[in-house]
């Protein structure tokens, strides 16, 4: 095609279609047996510098000789004892009447009133939704459901189910990705975090450093909300990983979190029911000074014999204190897991708590056997040599803590 050429469009192209404003015809006609209220055209006057006792009926009563279609009202003035200021309201015909000098007594400031723009209401909460979907590309109708009845400001996936190459393309209207994790090797699994499109979200890339398939699966991002830095980490552990592992992974992604934000919100499917023993989920809790927002079941599980069974493993953590939250469980529809929902009513004045640094023992037969072994092997000969109690001890402990 020459460079004077047109591309000729096609008549079977669809086109494109137009949206369709509703504006209303005015009518012309001059004379009819219908009455038709006129607009009423107002003007707004600001007068100030009277005195502080001057009240709304004296000033109205003052410009009622002109005009009988007059309101005033009463304005908060920087020096309410010094001198009154209000605002009036008449036809828009008699505003250069009432903007004369001559109209008012010597002294009276007058100028129009400017109407301040309302500004938009300060959000003063934020929403975060925990899903386990299951496998989300065909789930984007129940999601749309959820969307317009939660409107929540974050969302976090469980079970996306999807491949690094392809989760970019799962867009839900209204939000985007700022954070994913998908299998490489294997299918199912993964994590997605959905953020709306008020906030802008960092992906906490250094996260995916402690991510491992089959083992613990996470994605995270950093926001501010208000004066906080916020960390937001989406979990996800399949049934069959080792526990221990999930929680040193988990650990090792809180304390990069910890680094950069106040406020913490850990949310996810962890596969660790709270109703069973769950040492390894208490001491996660107790070292990094987090709250389980919910003890409610999220999966009620009926067999074949029709014998029904609960548990709670999904979760939504935070440092933030209760007194801020509301939270609650709902169904989702989507899976076979329940939905959390929780919302966070943030000030300036949101109590936090840092994590305090402990360190644990984690006790098993295995390491009690390795331990035992150790001991086996060494020499503890020097202990003997001390002649009072506190320096064998002390002794004993030089030994024992360098054991291996």
């Amino acid at each position: 095609m020459g460079k004077s050429e047109l591309p000729i469009r096609s008549t079977n192209e669809k086109q494109p279609k137009l949206r369709r404003v509703n504006r209303p015809l005015v009518g012309t006609q001059k004379t009819s047996s219908l009455h038709v209220v006129p607009k009423k055209q107002l003007s707004h006057i600001h007068v100030s510098r009277l005195s502080p006792e001057t009240t709304e009926l004296e000033l109205k009563n003052f410009i009622q000789q002109y005009t009988q279609d007059v309101s005033c009202e009463k304005l908060n003035s920087q020096r309410p004892d010094v001198y009154s200021s209000l605002k009036i309201t008449l036809p828009r015909d008699l505003h250069e009447t009432v903007m004369d000098p001559a109209f008012w007594p010597e002294g009276v400031a007058v100028t129009n009133f400017f109407m301040k723009r309302r500004q938009p209401t300060m959000k003063r909460n934020l929403k975060i939704i925990q899903l386990n979907v299951q496998g989300i590309n065909d789930k984007f109708n129940y999601l749309d459901v959820i969307i317009s009845i939660e409107n929540p400001d974050i969302l976090s996936i469980a079970e996306v189910w999807s491949s690094p190459d392809q989760v970019s393309f799962l867009a839900i209207n209204g939000y985007y990705i700022a954070a994913s994790y998908c299998r490489s090797l294997h299918q199912r699994g993964g994590t997605a975090i959905y953020v709306k499109s008020d906030y802008l979200a960092e992906n906490i890339k250094q996260i995916e450093g402690f991510s491992f398939e089959l083992q613990c699966e996470l994605c995270a991002i950093n926001l501010k909300v208000s004066t906080k830095n916020v960390s937001i980490i989406s979990v996800y552990r399949p049934p069959g990983a080792n526990t221990e592992f999930f929680v040193d992974s988990l650990s090792c992604a809180l304390d990069c979190c910890f680094a950069r934000s106040d406020l913490i919100f850990v949310c996810g499917n962890f596969n660790i029911n709270y109703f069973a023993p769950h040492n390894y989920l208490d001491y996660l809790l107790l070292r990094y000074n987090l709250k389980i927002t919910s003890t409610e079941p999220t999966r009620i599980f009926t067999d074949r014999n029709g014998k029904t069974s609960s548990s709670k493993i999904d979760y939504i953590l935070t440092n933030a204190s209760t007194d801020f939250l509301s939270v609650g469980v709902f169904e989702s529809n989507i899976a076979d897991h329940k939905a959390i929902r929780l919302i966070f009513n943030y000030n300036t004045d949101v109590e936090t708590t840092k994590p305090v640094l402990r360190s644990f023992r984690l006790l098993k037969n295995e390491n009690l056997q390795i331990l035992s072994e150790m001991a086996a092997s060494t020499c503890f000969d020097s202990v003997y040599s001390f002649t009072d109690v506190d320096g064998a001890f002390e002794e004993f402990l030089n030994i024992f803590y360098f054991l291996g």
